[in-house]
């Protein structure tokens, strides 16, 4: 009964907490804006489909970043029980005539500009891999390579359909199911509509009945024309006033101490770390934020601008943050890319305690959830944020917390389980996401591997973790007295810290010993300031060519 009794409780947590969110999000319907009460269908016959400013940006990234998987969207699902395979291929194929978006892909006409061209139909492939008769130890490794294979594996946004689907036959009763998407026609609230609406197919079809499934009152395209035409005039210029103040002298990168140096244009090579916050720690944090007014999601987003300051010693961070942005109800059944960012930026100066952060940071998130109809890419071009390819413009950490649960789906005879995916990229240096659970928050840290090693990841994890185990116990401490290592990464910092030697250098000036530590390691870092890097070659080529003019 004791177990039960915190599970209750646990459960009850939860709910409190999502509807702290909806509250929150309810504040937005104050908003004063221009957008009429119903999305019209756009003209019959519109040749050229213009792009939602959201599917805009992912097309230029593209463009600039050809065969890259970095926004393939992925879902694996287990079926167990007796699968009609050809019914599942009927279920999909009416997914696809349902929604435009899946039969959409994104030319460029003459004078470069891209445009939405919606297919008639398109034949959606589902081939069925058969590896029932490869040893049962032998399948889990199958299912990994193939999972794997799906993941990374671009599409052609001008010419292939943007939806994959892959079938694997385990035995007779248990079969695999592989769905990829392009981010561009698609986010996570579309993943939960796609696999709820391909049960609902298959569950008429094989009752062989008609689709259960109520018309759409409008397709993404529709959304697209009506976004482009209501971010006009006053509406448009109170957005972008709000955010121009907001992030005026932002600074353009979070500097993180990173592995290696940052490369000159971003690959988004990735991959993960795992971490767990246990039950009580997780309660602990959602009563703080409740006390405050906030939500489980600022409370986090507080914490995690306490670790950052620690390592980067910045006061001023800004974080990346992903919203639903379908605030219209036309949108709600929608398959699409509707998501926007939104950049939440915090001062931690003055060294105010946690709790006072918190408050800040509450404050914050409500004025941009306030403000969230302006497109992360527009915003960008309207700031003249600048930009470089070597990093995110804004941010370069993202924090994400799936505070809903995932869709259940049901089929009857089959049961369904999700099978979790490896992060093989990596949009930003780092990602922090976290989903909800009856036994606490489980934690996922995606990281650019062309930056960081794993080992660095893993205790950057566990100092975040340490920190919330604080914040958990301590909410009044001062920001500057959290201590993100343990014991033993103190003595060692210590340690490394002691470099305190004597050298020989009576014999040999201070720029004989630059010129001989630039011939041992000339590739090294000698210098870094705000964005930009100098190795010990350059560093000593340019001091050789200073020199010279003096001279």
């Amino acid at each position: 009964m004791d177990n039960l009794d915190s599970l209750d409780k646990r459960t009850s947590l939860l709910s409190l907490e999502r509807r702290r969110l909806l509250e929150a999000l309810l504040k937005q319907k104050h908003r004063q804006h221009n957008f009429s009460d119903a999305i019209s269908p756009r003209p019959k016959g519109l040749s050229a489909v213009p792009l939602s400013y959201a599917q805009q940006r992912l097309w230029i990234i593209d463009q600039l970043n050809p065969g890259s998987a970095a926004y393939n969207i992925f879902s694996a699902l287990r079926l167990t029980g007796p699968l009609d395979i050809p019914t599942l291929q009927r279920s999909l194929h009416s997914l696809v005539e349902r929604h435009e978006a899946l039969r959409t892909s994104f030319m460029e006409d003459t004078g470069g500009s891209p445009s939405q061209i919606i297919r008639s139909e398109v034949l959606l492939d589902c081939p069925l891999l058969d590896v029932s008769s490869l040893p049962e130890n032998v399948r889990p490794t199958v299912i990994k390579a193939m999972v794997n294979s799906e993941v990374s594996n671009p599409f052609d946004l001008a010419n292939d359909p943007l939806i994959r689907v892959r079938l694997l036959r385990l035995t007779s009763e248990e079969h695999v199911i592989l769905l990829t998407l392009h981010h561009i026609v698609s986010d996570g609230w579309s993943m939960n509509i796609l696999l709820r609406e391909v049960a609902m197919l298959y569950q008429s079809f094989i009752n062989h009945q008609p689709s259960a499934l109520p018309p759409l009152p409008i397709q993404y395209a529709d959304f697209a024309c009506w976004q482009r035409e209501s971010l006009l005039g006053d509406t448009l210029e109170k957005q972008i006033e709000y955010w121009r103040k907001q992030l005026d002298g932002v600074p353009n990168i979070l500097r993180l101490p990173t592995d290696r140096p940052r490369p000159t244009t971003q690959s988004q090579h990735g991959a993960s770390f795992n971490l767990h916050v246990n039950a009580r720690i997780s309660k602990q944090l959602i009563e703080l934020g409740h006390a405050h007014g906030a939500t489980l999601f600022m409370t986090l987003l507080s914490a995690l601008n306490v670790l950052l300051y620690r390592y980067t010693t910045q006061h001023d961070i800004c974080i990346g943050s992903p919203i639903a942005n379908r605030t219209h109800p036309d949108t709600h059944g929608l398959i699409g890319f509707f998501a926007n960012t939104l950049p939440l930026r915090n001062h931690l100066s003055g060294d105010q305690t946690f709790s006072n952060l918190l408050n800040q940071v509450r404050k914050t998130t409500l004025a941009a959830y306030t403000h969230q109809d302006l497109p992360f890419e527009q915003l960008l071009d309207e700031l003249k944020i600048e930009r470089d390819t070597s990093y995110t413009s804004l941010f370069q950490v993202m924090l994400v917390l799936q505070n809903t649960p995932a869709t259940d789906v049901h089929i009857d005879a089959l049961k369904l389980e999700r099978i979790a995916s490896e992060h093989r990229t990596s949009k930003f240096d780092l990602t922090v996401g976290f989903s909800e659970s009856t036994d606490g928050l489980n934690g996922t840290f995606e990281y650019n591997t062309d930056l960081f090693e794993h080992a660095t990841i893993k205790r950057l994890a566990n100092s975040f973790s340490r920190v919330l185990e604080q914040i958990a116990m301590q909410p009044e401490t001062r920001i500057s007295e959290f201590k993100p290592l343990d014991d033993f990464d103190q003595q060692r910092l210590k340690k490394w810290n002691a470099t305190a030697s004597s050298y020989a250098v009576e014999d040999k000036s201070v720029h004989k010993l630059f010129e001989l530590q630039a011939i041992k390691t000339p590739e090294s870092t000698a210098v870094v300031f705000e964005n930009q890097q100098l190795k010990y070659k350059e560093l000593n080529d340019r001091a050789n060519q200073l020199a010279h003019y003096l001279v």
